[in-house]
């Protein structure tokens, strides 16, 4: 399921895109929704259980994909562990009942994840589809060149090209907060 859809950029701009802008504004979702994930290491919204090999050698097991809403099995080598007697599940790990030996294991984890998209990102992502969008040149052939919400009106000028983030990032400031605030750092 993606994370936004075409009619809430048509809700921020206040109007109506037809079929090809509709597309474009798709596309614009699709690809700017996966920058967002490879920028926080992770994405949401994910069902049904997830399969991921961990190595051992440490007490604490990181899966990839938080919060954990459930352990479905985890197994150490061929011998299956039991919940609250071999390991103990917390929000964003596993703690192991017991000290791990020296050597490198192979933890099989299958667990479900309880992470649906924050509604901060969602609002980030629609602006930054809606920038994308406004300020691209074809844009005035769908009629985008004011955004009115209640008493403002905020106009677009597009004689100016879009200037670069002084910190070279190729992400707008607002995405780099939501992105400093969502993301998960290798281990």
């Amino acid at each position: 399921m993606p994370y936004i859809l075409p009619s809430d950029v048509e809700t921020l701009l206040n109007v109506d895109l037809t079929e090809n802008g509709t597309d474009l504004v798709q596309a614009l979702i699709d690809g700017l929704s996966a920058q967002l994930e490879a920028a926080c290491n992770r994405s949401w919204n994910t069902s049904g259980n997830i399969t991921e090999q961990l190595d051992g050698g440490a007490a604490r097991l990181f899966p990839k994909q938080v919060p954990i809403a459930s352990v479905v099995s985890l197994i150490d080598g061929l011998t299956p562990l039991v919940e609250g007697q071999d390991y103990y599940v917390y929000r964003t790990y596993i703690r192991l009942g017991f000290n791990p030996s020296s050597y490198p294991q192979r933890f099989t984890l299958v667990y479900t994840v309880a992470n649906p998209f924050p509604a901060d990102l969602k609002l980030a992502l629609t602006r930054w589809v809606a920038d994308v969008f406004v300020q691209r040149p074809d844009a005035q052939n769908y009629g985008v060149s004011k955004l009115t919400q209640g008493p403002v009106t905020i106009e677009y000028d597009r004689t100016k090209a879009t200037e670069a983030d002084p910190s070279g990032s190729a992400f707008p400031s607002y995405i780099q907060a939501a992105i400093k605030q969502h993301r998960l750092f290798n281990i």
